[in-house]
């Protein structure tokens, strides 16, 4: 699964724009063309702007890739508000990409892993959220 490119946390329409006129249009697209560094470089060079402000790009656009995954999932209680919801994780691994479930996350605006920030997160609709934990281990609530 492919994001469009402006999607990418961080792309500005000025690079957008620039992007699409090379035909690079969604995330896929975008990390096909700047996999190695000599690609990345060819493309900062034609785009108007440094190798490393590409790298970030890949590596947002990577992310997102990673969240179309399958992942652990998490179910939790019925809550009359998305501010109530809460689930216990465990994990042992380093970050983890989870999937929550309940009811009412239109406005969600932050997912807490304990009182930790999840690294990211995409509001996937109102009983759905994907989230990716920070490194750690243990059990918390979400």
């Amino acid at each position: 699964m492919s994001d469009p490119i402006g999607e990418i946390r961080g792309m500005g329409p000025e690079l957008k724009a620039k992007f699409e006129a090379l035909c690079i249009r969604n995330t896929q697209q975008f990390l096909e063309h700047a996999h190695k560094v000599r690609q990345r470089t060819e493309l900062a060079h034609k785009v108007g702007t440094n190798q490393h402000v590409i790298k970030e790009l890949v590596n947002r656009a990577e992310l997102m890739d990673y969240c179309h995954q399958p992942c652990d999932q998490i179910h939790l209680r019925e809550c009359s508000s998305y501010n109530e919801h809460f689930a216990h994780v465990r994990s042992n691994r380093r970050a983890t990409l989870v999937t929550i479930s309940g009811s009412d996350f239109t406005g969600a605006n932050k997912v807490l892993f304990g009182s930790v920030p999840a690294n990211s997160f995409k509001l996937i609709s109102d009983t759905q959220i994907t989230a990716v934990s920070p490194a750690g281990s243990g059990t918390v609530d979400v």
